[in-house]
């Protein structure tokens, strides 16, 4: 029997999984519900994709088999506190960024079932970087059965909670990051009088291959950073004027700013 899965906040993270959910085919449009804060967003997606539009959250969760909690860190006690009674025992899949399973638990009935897990936008092309929460209250087959859901929308790593802000800010942030990265490869490209479109896609493709490397070979990065670098050649000078403009240092302070913002967020809502 399919399970049906309410997604509570339709926003871009959580239409990029319900979206990559339907092309899979793991639930049928009918068996996929949905309430947001716009009313006007829940009635498109329900008119586009076929799903069911929930007046409010409390209706949702009457509904669902499994409940996926994708709202703003802001108003996540305020949901979990209208929806608590009508919750009981379903499983509630929380994607709030900075709420920690203990934080999720002060602000629920005793006893719930829940996860935290961290996706990301690239889940819309089955490419997502998911992580879930090593602790938690699931039983086994309600586990396997989140596993499997996001096994739909990319890798799945199972990570304790103590490192999860860590790795939300690479695998959450990232993608942002990079992205600044491809338009900037493809700004270069530009400047040199290639077509936009061809640069973006150069750059593109080059960063989804280089990935690859990393992901399938036994190599660290900078050694196949390394087997690019001919001596003498044209990328070694390359790379010597991105450690002059300090890129690698960028690129640890951003992740290290936002990984603090995600620590703020989380002792906020202690």
């Amino acid at each position: 029997m399919t399970k049906k899965i309410g997604f509570i906040g339709a926003g871009n993270m959580a239409q990029a999984i319900f979206r990559r959910l339907l092309a899979q085919g793991f639930v049928e449009p009918g068996s996929l519900y949905i309430s947001d804060a716009l009313p006007k967003l829940t009635q498109r997606l329900a008119t586009e994709l076929g799903l069911r539009a929930c007046p409010n959250n409390v209706s949702l969760v009457q509904e669902a088999d499994v409940v996926v909690l994708a709202v703003k860190p802001i108003y996540c006690a305020g949901v979990l506190r209208e929806i608590r009674e009508a919750l009981g025992k379903k499983p509630l899949l929380s994607i709030v960024t900075g709420w920690t399973l203990d934080m999720l638990q002060a602000e629920i009935s005793p006893g719930a079932h829940m996860l935290r897990v961290m996706p990301n936008t690239p889940a819309i092309l089955g490419e997502g970087m998911t992580l879930l929460g090593a602790t938690h209250t699931l039983n086994n087959e309600e586990f396997a059965y989140a596993q499997a859901l996001f096994a739909c929308v990319g890798d799945v790593l199972l990570l304790q909670d103590s490192l999860f802000n860590a790795a939300t800010c690479i695998s959450g942030c990232g993608p942002a990051f990079l992205y600044h990265v491809i338009e900037a490869l493809g700004d270069a490209g530009v400047m040199l009088g290639l077509p936009r479109d061809v640069a973006y896609r150069a750059a593109a493709q080059t960063m989804v291959g280089a990935g690859k490397m990393v992901l399938d070979s036994s190599q660290h990065p900078a050694e196949l950073k390394d087997a690019v670098c001919s001596p003498g050649g044209t990328t070694i000078k390359g790379m010597i004027e991105l450690e002059k403009s300090g890129v690698r240092a960028a690129m640890l302070d951003a992740v290290s700013a936002a990984y603090h913002k995600t620590q703020r967020v989380s002792s906020q809502n202690k």
